[in-house]
């Protein structure tokens, strides 16, 4: 989960080795595209996607080719859509 991220942004996650994983894109006027994949993916269609509130964007943990996100140290980068600019940070996945 990210969480306070700017009105409009776009999310980077890279690997240890600098790797692309995925790039998601923020709208907290719209609804999360990665809750919509998720649902789309893995949930019975006749269940509605639950929207998060402005300033958080859930993620999936899967790459932008669709496979599993392995545990370890991952780098973000967040790009604030309206004033161009950027957040870098870590975090751990543990599974």
């Amino acid at each position: 989960m990210f969480a306070n991220l700017p009105a409009r942004a776009e999310i980077r996650v890279h690997s240890p080795a600098g790797d692309l994983l995925d790039v998601l894109q923020h709208d907290a006027g719209g609804a999360d595209q990665l809750s919509q994949r998720w649902f789309r993916t893995f949930a019975d269609p006749s269940e509605q996607t639950v929207l998060l509130p402005g300033g958080e964007f859930a993620w999936d943990i899967l790459s932008k080719d669709r496979q599993i996100v392995a545990h370890g140290l991952y780098r973000y980068t967040v790009l604030n859509l309206d004033t161009g600019e950027t957040f870098s940070g870590h975090f751990t996945l543990i599974k």
